[in-house]
């Protein structure tokens, strides 16, 4: 049984997006593409290149985070990147979960909804042990906090270990702060390193 908290109606959304197999930046970006029209006030954070967790063996990651705003009920949005995933050669090994993917995308964040459900968490469960999740969220929302708690998510990212990120690319960011803006403020107290 699905537990739902909140409303679902014209509220921003925050998609974590990750990919490891093939043209990784490219996929990313066209990902982001096919997402922008379904939401309005689009918005992506830097790419990163980020070191695989768990499943150590396979090549390093690139990731980002995408948010718009949008009426969209969550499970429909849950199909679309799924649809998405699946267009770019998603294939999922039972036997390798955390294993290559040519694309992931996540449901993080939907406003301050919270759902439990057998196919469907909002928020997701495991992103504020995730530097490669928390590092590109917070570069679009520094001030942004767990809907359950109200803690922000950048007291979790200064707990938790260096996990090897590195920006490889701003030229997708779309917010008003520069990166040394948002640096001072937050990215060395992260553990953020700009890839020289």
């Amino acid at each position: 049984m699905t537990e739902q908290k909140g409303s679902f109606e014209g509220h921003r959304v925050y998609l974590g997006l990750g990919s490891n197999t093939g043209d990784s930046e490219g996929i990313l970006q066209g990902a982001v593409r096919e997402l922008r029209a379904h939401f309005r006030d689009p918005r992506v954070s830097p790419f990163f290149r980020t070191r695989p967790r768990d499943d150590l063996h396979q090549p390093d990651f690139i990731n980002a985070v995408f948010s718009g705003l949008t009426d969209i009920h969550p499970y429909e949005i849950l199909q679309i990147t799924q649809d998405l995933e699946n267009r770019h050669g998603r294939l999922r090994d039972p036997d390798r979960p955390k294993g290559p993917r040519t694309l992931d995308i996540d449901i993080l964040l939907y406003g301050n909804l919270q759902i439990h459900g057998p196919d469907l968490e909002i928020p997701h469960p495991r992103m504020k042990e995730r530097k490669f999740v928390l590092v590109p969220l917070l570069e679009l929302d520094p001030l942004l906090r767990e809907p359950e708690t109200g803690i922000y998510y950048g007291e979790y990212a200064a707990g938790l270990e260096d996990q090897g990120i590195y920006y490889i690319s701003l030229n997708h960011y779309s917010t008003t702060l520069s990166w040394e803006d948002r640096a001072e403020g937050y990215g060395s107290k992260y553990g953020n390193q700009r890839k020289q």
